[in-house]
């Protein structure tokens, strides 16, 4: 939630405040060759707990406000996750990289998806919940990329936040595992540093957790 003096992009109201929850999830990653069927072959294990957790907080927030969501999915990848909002209400889907776009209009049709970077997107509206699923650790500057969020959330507006965390990288996280996954950047957190810059960036946290696989 936005603080009492936010940051310039912010957006506050007297009678509302963005909320925050995060989830800081630590995982032993699966081989290529373990595949999986139905439900798991989309999401997996680890990623059905953030389909249970996103589910119940998006439930809730539908459920208070009584009208369809507008949902913006800031680094959606290949879509899962805001497909599944699609439930919720109607969702904007962003992501820089065109093949993860393609991938997501044929397999997980429903948002409105659109290749863009996150830092330069723009949009008139304003969303009630923004989503950043296993994002902000591949991003070359997380402040920025937390004031665009705050921009576009209305006042009351809710971020659900997720990333690796960082002290137990080591120990499931190889050097070789990650050169596997072909990302530039790979900047994990602790839940410590991930509370103080979501602070720092005008977020009030209503609740973080670590889940440990």
């Amino acid at each position: 939630t936005p603080n009492r003096n936010p940051t310039p992009l912010s957006r506050t109201s007297t009678t509302g405040t963005t909320c925050l929850s995060t989830r800081h999830i630590a995982e032993r990653r699966l081989h290529p060759n373990q595949h999986r069927t139905g439900f798991q072959n989309h999401f997996g294990p680890v990623n059905a707990i953030r389909v249970v957790w996103m589910c119940r907080i998006l439930s809730k927030v539908r459920l208070q406000l009584d009208r369809p969501l507008e949902i913006l999915d800031f680094g959606c990848g290949v879509g899962r996750f805001a497909s599944l909002a699609t439930q919720f209400g109607h969702v904007d889907a962003i992501d820089f990289s065109d093949t993860a776009i393609a991938t997501a209009r044929t397999n997980f049709p429903g948002p409105d998806y659109r290749c863009i970077d996150v830092y330069e997107y723009n949009s008139a509206k304003s969303y009630d919940i923004a989503l950043s699923v296993e994002v902000i650790e591949h991003v070359p500057d997380q402040a920025l990329y937390l004031r665009r969020l705050q921009q576009f959330l209305a006042p009351g507006g809710t971020l659900l936040l997720t990333m690796p965390n960082k002290r137990v990288g080591p120990m499931w996280w190889s050097e070789q595992d990650r050169a596997a996954t072909r990302q530039p950047i790979e900047d994990w957190l602790l839940a410590s540093e991930l509370r103080s810059l979501l602070v720092r960036n005008g977020f009030q946290v209503r609740g973080l957790t670590t889940r440990y696989m």
